[in-house]
Parts: structure tokens; sequence; C-alpha cells
């Protein structure tokens, strides 16, 4: 068993590195609903765009907290039930997880596929990436997903299973599926798509500056009356 001293600062760790992944879940459910408003494609969504955000990072919330408590019983830990207990909470906070990011996947799959099919006018006049953008989403979801399976396999099978044994799973589970997340956010971030869509309004720009060509001038209703 560590020491207090050698065990402090793997739980900080630890913690660090299970809750991480969790802000970065919260940041692919707000970019949905930002874009589901800016290519005003109310009609296509089971979900209302305000309801994306609240109802999906609230469960992240849920999520975050319940990983957290349970992190904190496990740093006071007195006897192994203690233990047993914090990693049972932990397995549950990422369950928690998982079953929201599948919802998920499904809102983002169905709103996709309704806007290609009846696309608004905003879909077809935006010269910005948004199919991209919602690419990048079903890739950080993906990943997020996976890394959080490996996450409740590595709890469930204890310390004495091979996912806690062998380091390098860690890498491949955990650590690259982050890293690939990062990589797709950095390259579709949601300002590519956002920021010159509000341009293109404000400024009446056209596709070859990185806007949209709207033809109809200022006088056009104005895209975010629905803004969340």
């Amino acid at each position: 068993m560590m020491r207090a001293v050698e065990a402090n600062p793997y739980i900080v760790q630890s913690l660090l590195i299970l809750l991480g992944p969790t802000l970065m879940a919260a940041t692919v459910y707000i970019v949905l609903s930002r874009l589901m408003v800016v290519l005003q494609g109310e009609k296509n969504v089971i979900i209302k765009p305000r309801w994306v955000t609240k109802d999906f990072v609230t469960g992240n919330v849920l999520s975050l907290f319940t990983q957290g408590d349970a992190t904190g019983l496990l740093s006071a830990k007195k006897t192994q039930t203690d233990v047993n207990k914090a990693k049972y909470i932990i397995v549950g906070g990422l369950a928690i997880q998982i079953l929201f990011f599948g919802v998920f996947i499904i809102v983002t799959a169905v709103f996709h596929w309704r806007t290609r099919k009846n696309p608004t006018r905003q879909s077809k006049e935006m010269c910005a990436p948004w199919q991209g953008l919602l690419c990048a989403l079903y890739i950080s979801s993906l990943m997020t997903l996976i890394r959080s399976v490996y996450r409740v396999a590595w709890y469930a099978q204890g310390l004495d299973g091979e996912l806690q044994r062998e380091e390098f799973w860690l890498y491949i589970f955990d650590s690259l599926p982050m890293i690939v997340v990062t990589i797709v956010l950095i390259v579709f971030h949601l300002g590519h798509v956002i920021n010159k869509e509000e341009l293109s309004y404000n400024k009446s720009t056209n596709c070859e500056n990185g806007g949209i060509d709207l033809g109809g001038g200022p006088s056009d209703e104005a895209p975010f009356q629905g803004r969340i």
C-alpha cells in the first residue's frame, strides 16, 4: 500500500486524467447546438438546440461530479470496502457519460441526415465547412466513447487486471483518443463556421472571402434570432 506522500501525487494525476475528457465532451455538445442555430435547422432536429446544450451538458456535469466525488472518496480510502465503493461510483459516472454520448451521436446523425436530405437555405449557401465540423463531432464522440469504455474496463478489472498491469494500454485507449479529439477540434474549430457566418451577415462578405453569398442584402432576416 502506498504511503500518503506517495499516493497524493498519484491521486491528483488520476483525477486530472479521469475528469479532463469530461470537459472536452461539454465542448462537443455546445458545438452541435451552435451549429444547429447557425444552419437554422430546427426543422431537422429531434431535440431543440437550446435543449441540446441544457440536456447533454447537465448529463455531462452529473458524470463529472460523480467521478469527482468518487475520486475524492478514493483518496480518503480507509478500507478495501471504501476502495471498491469508489470504483463502482466511478464506473457509474463513466456509464452516464457513455449513455449521453450514445444519444448525442444519434441526435447528431439524425440532424446531419435530415439536413442533407432537406437542406436549409443556410446549409446550401454557407461556404464554411459545416459538414466537416459535423464529421469532427463524430470522430470526437467516437474517441471519447472508446476512452470511456476503456476506463470502465480498467476499473472493473481492478489492480490485478491486464489493463492496470500494462501501462501501454493507457496510451492506446486513453491518451491517443484524447490527442485525436484535441487535434480534430483544433482543425475543425467552431470559429471557422460561426465567425465566418456572422461576418458574412454583418459585412456582406462573399464565398471568396470565407463567408456566404445571401443575395438578399442587409434586409434579410437575421439568422441568430433563435440564438442560445
